[in-house]
């Protein structure tokens, strides 16, 4: 599955699609988890009404943000609707006294576009018998011995693949998978368990700079961070 960028989430609750924009919105929102949580924290950031200033740490951060989109090529064009719309939500962020901009800690939510699928979703008889794919040979540290996991890696085609098995089903939490790149940056989405298994696909511009997949107990409908225990993790780099 195919996410939106989180500008264009920006776009979509400030009224900025076009109708037949809106209607794939709509229809993606409600498949999506990952996609929802990212919208859910931006409707309820944006309707804020708080008006102490953010820290001056998150504000310098805000305005480096907009610095660096305007001397990215992709925002050279600086009058389109969208960079006015990103410059006009930052605003709005550091009027309202938004504090969860910059995470405390090394991992930041990742803009970086990727694709990813579970279960019979997974195009899996065509990249396993790809001749570049490959298993890794990488033990997952877990603190349950009857959690297995297989990875495996295609360089070329920068496609991932990831098995779990034994995790116990819950009933109160969901398990989230975490996968972290190189420059700290994460994507992170629900795993949806079949009898205690996983089949997670992951598709990014450059699947070298993946270095560590994990996964933790979060609340139902997952965590914008990870906050729950660990249940294993898989560092790629060894």
């Amino acid at each position: 599955m195919k996410h939106f960028s989180e500008e264009t989430i920006v776009d979509f609750i400030m009224g900025n699609l076009n109708d037949e924009q809106v209607e794939k919105m709509n229809q993606h929102l409600n498949q999506c988890s990952a996609c929802q949580q990212i919208y859910d924290y931006w409707e309820q950031s944006l309707s804020m009404k708080q008006n102490e200033a953010p820290r001056p740490a998150i504000q310098a951060k805000l305005l480096q943000t907009i610095d660096e989109k305007a001397m990215n090529s992709k925002y050279r064009k600086w009058k389109t609707p969208k960079f006015i719309t990103a410059i006009a939500a930052t605003l709005i962020l550091m009027s309202i006294g938004l504090y969860q901009i910059v995470q405390d800690g090394p991992n930041n939510q990742s803009t970086t576009q990727y694709i990813t699928a579970q279960h019979d979703s997974i195009p899996e008889h065509e990249f396993l018998e790809n001749p570049d794919t490959n298993r890794l040979d990488i033990l997952p540290v877990t603190t349950n011995s009857n959690v297995k996991s297989d990875v495996w890696l295609n360089e070329v085609t920068n496609e991932m693949m990831l098995f779990v098995d034994g995790l116990v089903p819950l009933e109160q939490q969901d398990y989230q998978l975490w996968l972290v790149h190189s420059n700290n940056n994460w994507n992170g989405d629900i795993l949806q368990l079949r009898n205690g298994k996983a089949r997670v696909y992951y598709k990014m511009g450059d699947i070298t700079e993946l270095k560590l997949v994990k996964v933790s107990v979060e609340p139902l409908g997952g965590s914008l961070t990870p906050t729950g225990p660990e249940t294993f993790y898989i560092d790629l780099n060894n």
